[in-house]
């Protein structure tokens, strides 16, 4: 059975990611902050993982890296995501939401990454979403 991983999987478009993965079959693990509903893990089905992630927290992606040793991933996607002062302009936007989006946005899931990279080489599909 293949693997899926989703940041940010317990709303939005991480959420129905999930669900359409375990419709198809597919073992899902949810690494999410804020978890699941019950109603979303009947949606999901019995083959799911949740692990508590935050994007802001390296100490929860490690954590992540340690409880999924030698688990085969084969896709990965890194949905979780913010996106604040969308609203503002540009001369409004602070630097320290600016360094929050930024953390999240990019770095984060690049760091997610390169601590899953093993659990990618073992997968079938070798495939990382950004």
């Amino acid at each position: 059975m293949p693997t899926v991983l989703i940041t940010g999987a317990n709303s939005g478009i991480g959420l129905e990611m999930a669900r359409q993965y375990a419709a198809r079959g597919w073992a899902v693990i949810a690494a999410n902050r804020t978890p699941f509903t019950p109603a979303d893990y009947g949606a999901l089905g019995y083959d799911l993982t949740e692990i508590r992630y935050d994007a802001l927290d390296d100490r929860t992606a490690a954590d992540l890296a340690v409880r999924l040793k030698g688990r085969p991933i084969d896709v990965a996607i890194m949905n979780a995501g913010i996106s604040e002062e969308t609203e503002a302009a540009p001369e409004e936007v602070t630097a320290e939401s600016f360094e929050r989006s930024m953390m999240v946005n990019t770095y984060a899931p690049l760091h997610l990454a390169a601590l899953l990279q093993h659990n990618l080489k073992l997968g079938e599909a070798k495939l990382l979403v950004g």
